[in-house]
């Protein structure tokens, strides 16, 4: 919009010639010969090639650009029907997308919009620091020339520039963008026919070769094909009536000129086009890109509800994201990233993990395998390997799934799902001072606390059929566990643990998150269950601090994670809450106990079923 008011100041500026006077040319032997400089005859390399063209004719000129055409179309490969059918498709398939646009497609133009505005806006705000001089400019013509043309030319600058910083400080949408495009390339309409009318021979060849640089620039940024080459053609035409309706006796042979405007007008649709075309590419792979992170993060949520662990690794076997439940399998606080997982395994375990990650790989690129994959519903391949933890060697079943290159990696990632077998951890012997003395370290008012847990304990009653004691007897040395009671039958010839209570502390030195090992209700109950039992639970604590609130609880059915085995679960009927008492001011409705009674191992079996997760 600006790159033309300025030009039409230089115009101005400039001495009219409004004659439309043209300096003869000469002969050779002629004195004023524009070849003639100083004297000097012209070159003989331009006089020979002069009179070469002077000796051919049309038709011999036409049958050149034939034979060249042809050469050119066989070196470039031109297949004329090949290239009408794609033309034909491309303009059915964008018919087929103005009918009906898919999702995809709407956001990239969205995108594409969005970045067309960003462009424009700071184009336009650039310009405008040049449009202040022009302003200027056409102030002083209109102290010295007073005329009604002057006035209004001062007047359309003056708009333009108030209007060009209204357009850099406010948000226009994408209608009004194209409104300004129209509004553009009618002013530049008008700086065409104020050359063409005003300007002397100099000027109009300095202003024209402008204009074409100005209309190319405009093309690129302003990649818009279906607003862009309608505007682009109007401008041609407005060119070819200015020089013929207006002088064109004085331009030269109109061939040259007519030449010259459809190269411009071919380079300029064929800029937008291109631009449009790459933008549109970038913008679709970021969006492919970010979909697809989107749908691994998602997978990768499902699979930490039936899986122990999950970790990505890139084409290196280098862990990469986040790698907390695999620090649990292994139980270490090490951070895992970047280290190469085939470090992790024994010599055999690295070669058969290679093995099994190629075979993997190879059947998910081979279309033949992929859709028998795909129609038999198999589930992705496994292998069992043996990892190191920190006090012994675990035995995992790891599940490949090779995932696509994304736009931010650099080359194909693996994903790994872990399964542990519990039955492969050896778990070490109890041994005098095994338990560090620092966990059996607590203060007189944790002390206290727990006396009244126990007594509470005691109030409530015990069971002599305690649910399965061996697996109990299956204790892992966490760092938040701090006291274990027991009520132990010494009657017995094993003496019979009936009754088991264990202190935890959240230490704070260790990762809070649900993966840590500080127990949680997240982790005891099925997942399908936690929001809704700790929407009832964070209900029931609230209401303690309420006068006339409820002693107990009673919570729906719920399936609760085995002790044995923590890939299953055990139904429990009957789920009551009751208040905490005796507990410290600000801890105050903060910890309520949970009762959990009549387990059954069938899951069938089970009362009522689970209450859904948008139940109040």
């Amino acid at each position: 919009m600006f790159v033309c008011t300025c030009a039409c100041a230089c115009v101005c500026m400039k001495p009219q010639n409004r004659c439309g006077s043209e300096t003869p040319r000469q002969n050779l032997t002629g004195s004023q010969d524009p070849g003639l400089e100083g004297g000097r005859p012209p070159c003989p390399s331009v006089l020979m090639f002069a009179e070469f063209t002077a000796m051919l004719q049309a038709p011999a000129a036409l049958a050149c650009g034939i034979v060249l055409l042809s050469v050119h179309a066989t070196l470039a490969g031109w297949d004329l029907e090949g290239l009408s059918s794609a033309w034909l498709s491309w303009i059915e398939s964008r018919a087929e997308k103005l009918k009906k646009p898919e999702l995809q497609d709407q956001l990239m133009e969205n995108a594409m919009r969005k970045m067309l505005m960003e462009h424009y806006q700071q184009a336009v705000r650039y310009a405008t620091h040049f449009a202040v001089v022009v302003v200027v400019i056409h102030a002083y013509r209109m102290q010295q020339q007073p005329d009604v043309a002057t006035v209004v030319q001062f007047l359309v600058v003056f708009m333009q520039y108030l209007f060009g910083w209204l357009v850099a400080r406010s948000q226009v949408t994408f209608n009004t963008l194209r409104l300004l495009i129209l509004l553009s390339h009618a002013g530049h309409c008008f700086y065409v026919i104020n050359i063409h009318m005003f300007s002397d021979e100099a000027d109009f060849n300095f202003h024209w070769a402008y204009s074409g640089a100005v209309r190319v620039f405009v093309a690129a940024l302003i990649h818009d094909p279906p607003v862009l080459i309608p505007c682009q053609t109007l401008v041609c035409l407005v060119e070819v009536a200015c020089y013929f309706g207006l002088e064109g006796a004085r331009r030269g042979p109109p061939w040259h000129f007519l030449c010259a405007q459809v190269a411009i007008l071919l380079l300029t649709c064929g800029v937008t086009i291109m631009v449009q075309e790459r933008s549109r590419t970038s913008i679709k792979a970021s969006l492919q890109s970010a979909d697809a992170n989107l749908s691994l993060q998602g997978f990768q949520r499902v699979l930490r509800s039936v899986c122990d662990a999950d970790v990505l690794l890139d084409d290196s076997f280098r862990i990469v994201g986040e790698n907390t439940r695999l620090r649990r399998v292994l139980a270490t606080p090490t951070d895992l990233q970047g280290v190469n997982f085939t470090d992790l395994l024994d010599q055999d375990g690295k070669t058969e993990f290679e093995r099994f990650i190629r075979k993997s790989c190879s059947a998910s690129q081979s279309p033949h395998e992929k859709e028998d994959k795909e129609k038999s519903f198999s589930i992705p391949p496994c292998l069992r390997v043996s990892l190191p933890s920190a006090y012994s060697r675990v035995g995992v079943d790891i599940f490949h799934v090779p995932v696509p290159r994304f736009l931010d990696a650099a080359g194909p990632l693996h994903l790994l799902a872990f399964t542990e077998d519990p039955d492969t951890r050896i778990q070490p012997d109890a041994t005098l001072g095994a338990i560090p003395e620092v966990l059996s370290m607590y203060s007189e008012a944790e002390d206290l606390q727990d006396r009244m847990s126990t007594a509470a304990d005691s109030e409530g009653g015990y069971s002599k059929h305690s649910l399965g004691s061996s697996m109990l007897c299956r204790i892992h040395p966490v760092p938040e566990l701090r006291e274990l009671t027991m009520l132990v039958d010494a009657s017995t010839d094993h003496q019979d643990v009936l009754q088991v209570h264990a202190k935890f502390k959240r230490d704070k030195n260790l990762p809070n998150d649900v993966h840590s090992c500080m127990p949680c209700l997240q982790t005891l109950l099925r997942p399908s269950d936690w929001l809704s039992i700790r929407r009832r639970v964070a209900k029931f604590a609230q209401e303690q601090c309420q006068v006339g609130s409820p002693e107990n609880y009673e919570l729906p059915p719920l399936m609760l994670r085995r002790l044995d085995d923590q890939n299953k679960f055990l139904a429990a009927n009957t789920v009551n809450l009751a208040p905490c008492r005796g507990q410290e001011q600000s801890k105050k409705s903060s910890m309520i106990w949970v009762y959990v009674r009549d387990f059954v191992n069938d899951e069938r079996k089970l009362r009522v079923q689970p209450c859904s997760v948008l139940d109040s």
